[in-house]
């Protein structure tokens, strides 16, 4: 098995168009503004692979984030607290098992959150808000390889042809207007579309307990219904990439697969390098922060 990782900032040229947005000078922004909210974690011990990615929120008055970022954080705790029950429980994992993986986490990332005061009760869904993140998770057991995502961090396979043969869901399971009409909706100014798909929508579940939104790490319970979940099987050659979403574009680029499927000696150069030109090229698709573990298989199917 062959392993590769990266954790990588927004591209220069994204901050630049932000900090233009913001009408905020590039020093302070650099300073105060963009701490890291990506995490990755690989176990010492077993074949456990788990990125996870801070929701942002938006800036305050001042323009400025929460720095350190408490969304940083969450995906920092969430990581470590579903790596240690993925480790605690590898000998006996089964297909149902990812589930107390991310309640492991989630949890964590909950007792984080009371700790700062943060709750539907205290939040004003916008920018003081319960702090937030995304993630997803492969655990190898021979040829079996399971996965969970929760969100937009992502699990792919990919064959020894370099075809994408498995990609997780996105994350909306369900339309994401449907306690609104569409003219309630309308009516709502920016802000307020963005504060009630916070409020009505994360994490939000009907009288019957089903999804109706999208679902992120906070602690909440009803955060596990969201969760997606399921078992690939791992051939010789085949390759899984561990992603978070500043990555959701370069996995639809064959150049991309072709540098995992050939695994050059200066894989990490080569890799830098590309990623380097394709956020000069294109900002918003290609030039946020973003993680990967990239895995290949090397040996016979067991």
């Amino acid at each position: 098995m062959k392993i590769f990782s990266l954790i990588e900032p927004h591209s220069f040229g994204l901050l630049d168009l932000m900090v233009e947005h913001l009408g905020i000078n590039r020093e302070r922004f650099d300073r105060e503004l963009h701490p890291q909210e990506d995490y990755l974690l690989i176990s010492k011990r077993y074949p456990i692979f788990i990125v996870a990615d801070g929701v942002t929120l938006e800036a305050n008055q001042e323009g400025l984030y929460p720095n350190p970022s408490g969304a940083g954080e969450i995906a920092r705790i969430f990581s470590e607290g579903a790596l240690a029950e993925a480790e605690r429980l590898y000998d006996t994992f089964s297909d149902d098992t990812m589930l107390e993986v991310f309640q492991c986490g989630n949890r964590a990332g909950g007792e984080y959150n009371r700790a700062q005061g943060k709750s539907k009760e205290t939040s004003n869904f916008f920018d003081f808000d319960m702090f937030a993140a995304t993630a997803a998770i492969v655990i190898a057991k021979g040829a079996n390889v399971y996965w969970g995502t929760m969100c937009d961090s992502f699990v792919a396979q990919f064959g020894n042809d370099g075809r994408r043969v498995f990609r997780s869901p996105e994350c909306w399971s369900a339309p994401r207007i449907t306690k609104h009409t569409e003219k309630e909706w309308s009516a709502f100014s920016e802000k307020e579309q963005r504060q009630e798909l916070r409020r009505v929508y994360r994490n939000g579940v009907d009288g019957e307990g089903n999804p109706i939104g999208y679902g992120v790490i906070t602690g909440e319970e009803e955060a596990m219904k969201y969760v997606r979940c399921g078992l690939l099987d791992a051939h010789n050659r085949d390759l899984f990439l561990i992603y978070t979403d500043g990555f959701e574009h370069y996995i639809d680029l064959p150049e991309f697969i072709e540098l995992f499927s050939t695994w050059p000696d200066d894989l990490q150069s080569r890799v830098k390098a590309f990623t380097h030109d394709k956020s000069e090229e294109d900002i918003p698709r290609f030039g946020r922060e973003r993680s990967l573990i990239a895995v290949k298989v090397d040996g016979e199917k067991e």
